[in-house]
């Protein structure tokens, strides 16, 4: 487990990021910074050296990610995995960030949220109960497809949980997503995602 504090205006909280995690240098992508990744994905499948393959890997999960994330992001990490029912890589990214907000107290904070989401119409949009208080939970699924020359397309189904925390002194609203293509281990990154959720605490 590590630790993780926001950097944020005008209010920040912390959280603690389960063992498997990789920090991704999204907002600038250097020598220094790719090896850093390579280095933590050698270790995470039991490789003692760093090689080109292992760069390559690094690059494009820094690259790939740092394309999906919002500029305002506090912290993007991608988690690897073993599914806990099949011999398959889980592969989940997890974003940070912090919203400005001006909602006065948590009724009306978690109130506008459920509004909001609910209106949007993307996913479902539940209140749920964390250690630190209420907040508002969408899970959103996304169907994209992968061509490739010469075959059929390949469904990819991506899913999210995002957690939207509002603070008790109204000013900022914590944002915490999870999003995989594993929708067979599904339940196992929801559980993952509300452990996480759990840990936040407000500065």
């Amino acid at each position: 487990m590590t630790s993780f504090t926001t950097a944020a205006n005008p209010r920040d909280y912390a959280l603690t990021i389960p063992t498997g995690f990789i920090r991704l240098p999204v907002s600038e992508l250097t020598d220094n910074s790719i090896k850093i990744v390579a280095t933590h994905l050698a270790a995470t499948f039991h490789q003692d050296y760093v090689d080109d393959n292992m760069r390559a890997l690094a690059f494009a999960l820094s690259t790939a990610v740092s394309q999906t994330v919002p500029d305002a992001v506090s912290f993007v990490g991608v988690g690897l995995f073993r599914s806990p029912e099949a011999d398959r890589p889980i592969m989940v990214v997890l974003t940070c960030l912090s919203q400005g907000s001006d909602h006065g107290d948590i009724e009306t904070g978690i109130a506008g949220l459920l509004e909001v989401h609910r209106q949007e119409n993307r996913g479902s949009v539940e209140e749920i109960q964390l250690p630190c208080g209420r907040a508002v939970a969408v899970v959103i699924e996304d169907l994209n497809e992968l061509t490739v020359a010469g075959s059929a397309p390949i469904p990819l189904i991506r899913r999210s949980v995002t957690a939207w925390i509002p603070d008790p002194h109204g000013t900022t609203t914590a944002v915490i997503s999870l999003s995989s293509n594993n929708w067979q281990d599904w339940d196992h990154v929801c559980r993952l995602a509300l452990d996480l959720f759990g840990t936040l605490e407000w500065s």
